[in-house]
């Protein structure tokens, strides 16, 4: 069974991809992912070997990025050894960056019908030089000229748009990477069609819209064979990819240390129309989980912790609006109760934070969302038992004990379950503006405070069991000295 990051060696021959010396995958159990999924004849003579790495494994199809094309004999003492049942998936989908290289892999089906057995572009090929900031045409045919002559021959656009035009193009293609034979320069806009050109060109962060799966950036660039302009959406692929994504856009690029990102392309070109065949980006491909805990955890460590503002009790969703200028939320990060309690123990390092895990693990979050008390950093969390409820009061740092206040259950009661929060917040309030032994000296009836132990080796595991003496009813039989 082929697992993700799994990696592996074929050896190409016709219609057969060797794993070992003896067993193969048919090409009808293989396709190439170019625009669209792409079924193919035959592999060609330019490649002998080809590594993969499994990224994909669902529903019988695998998806494998080629991370090597090798022309001659390739030395591995693993290849013999390679073992995969492949009878377990019913096809293997493989894509690469290396725009030319995987074109010129194999014989596509498709091939007969967009101009027969025509050399794939390269996108090593650079039949395109920049001279202080424009593009000069090498090849006859291609991206042209972005000069003002060039626009004035089309007394249609509007001289306003046509500089905005232009500034666009020239952004869009400075980079222009020709990979197409040379046509002839008095071949005329008519008789060109189906075109491949491949290119190269960055695109600002602020330019890409994030989807879900996708990352989106519109070009609007002019082909001078074809006379006319074409506005191209570009659309590259990342299943972690949400919509959520756009309010982190400055928080990518800052993690990523660029301003743009790279796109490469092939294009299929006419007169009429301007197809993408194949499209990536290397910076979109590296946005993942991991970056995301990254920007998460420096979030919090450096926007909302620092935050002293607003009011001293909130959520997290009150924490997040109060701060955010760019509509950040939890649920952008995929931030739950026990996740954000996780970080800021990470984060913050509390010399509770034994007591604070194991109040987190038993928070009733279906009942009560998790409240965060900046001043003294600390939280606030709901237990159940005995037929009771129960807020619990932990902080971070210093010798304080934990505050627990008792209620009788009212299952399914909402405003009876507002009131009781709004006592146990006035009470954290009066106790933050007056001091912890003025509200000691008043003693509520429905009180109870569990001190910590910092002398004895089971300190923790006493304090949990006074915790669980209190939940269960218990807390008569908790020494006087912790009460």
């Amino acid at each position: 069974m082929l697992n993700r990051n799994d990696r592996l060696l074929l050896l190409l021959d016709g219609v057969k991809a060797f794993y070992n010396q003896t067993d193969y995958i048919p090409v009808e159990k293989i396709a190439l992912e170019l625009a669209s999924r792409t079924e193919i004849d035959k592999f060609n003579d330019n490649f002998k070997w080809i590594e993969i790495e499994i990224r994909h494994v669902a529903e019988r199809v695998i998806k494998a990025e080629i991370k090597g094309f090798y022309k001659s004999g390739l030395k591995n003492d693993s290849f013999p050894r390679q073992k995969i049942d492949s009878s377990s998936f019913d096809k293997l989908i493989l894509f690469s960056g290396n725009t030319g290289s995987i074109l010129s892999l194999a014989q596509r089906k498709s091939d007969r019908t967009i101009g027969g057995d025509e050399r794939a572009p390269d996108l090593s090929d650079k039949n395109f030089t920049t001279e202080k900031g424009r593009l000069i045409r090498e090849n006859p045919l291609g991206w042209e000229s972005f000069e003002t002559s060039q626009h004035e021959e089309n007394p249609g656009e509007d001289s306003k748009n046509t500089e905005l035009d232009r500034e666009a193009v020239s952004r869009s293609t400075e980079h222009a990477v020709s990979g197409a034979g040379p046509i002839s320069s008095e071949t005329g806009p008519d008789q060109v069609e189906n075109v491949e050109r491949a290119v190269n060109f960055t695109c600002s962060f602020d330019e890409v819209t994030f989807t879900d799966g996708y990352a989106e950036c519109i070009k609007k660039m002019w082909w001078g064979t074809a006379g006319r302009f074409f506005e191209i959406t570009f659309k590259i692929r990342n299943d972690f990819l949400r919509h959520e994504f756009n309010s982190l856009k400055k928080y990518f690029s800052n993690a990523l240390k660029i301003r743009d990102i790279q796109i490469k392309a092939l294009l299929k070109m006419s007169r009429r129309a301007c197809e993408i065949i194949t499209q990536h980006s290397d910076e979109i491909d590296s946005i993942n989980s991991s970056l995301l805990n990254d920007i998460r955890y420096m979030y919090i460590k450096e926007d909302l912790l620092s935050n002293i503002q607003g009011s001293n009790i909130a959520t997290i969703d009150q924490l997040f609006s109060e701060r955010d200028p760019e509509n950040i939320k939890p649920g952008t990060f995929g931030i739950s109760d026990t996740t954000f309690v996780d970080d800021i123990i990470t984060i913050t390092k509390p010399k509770h934070h034994r007591q604070v895990e194991y109040l987190s693990s038993m928070h009733r979050s279906d009942l009560c969302r998790l409240r965060i008390v900046r001043r003294p950093l600390s939280f606030l969390f709901l237990l159940s038992g005995s037929g009771r409820k129960f807020f619990v009061w932990e902080t971070f740092f210093g010798t304080d004990a934990t505050y627990i206040w008792k209620f009788a259950e009212e299952t399914g009661d909402t405003v009876e379950m507002k009131n009781q929060l709004s006592s146990v917040e006035s009470a954290l309030t009066m106790i933050t503006e007056s001091g912890r032994e003025e509200y000691l000296r008043i003693k509520p009836a429905n009180f109870i405070r569990i001190l910590h132990d910092y002398i004895h080796p089971d300190g923790f595991e006493t304090w949990k069991k006074n915790l669980c003496k209190v939940l269960k009813g218990k807390d008569r039989e908790i020494t006087e000295a912790v009460k």
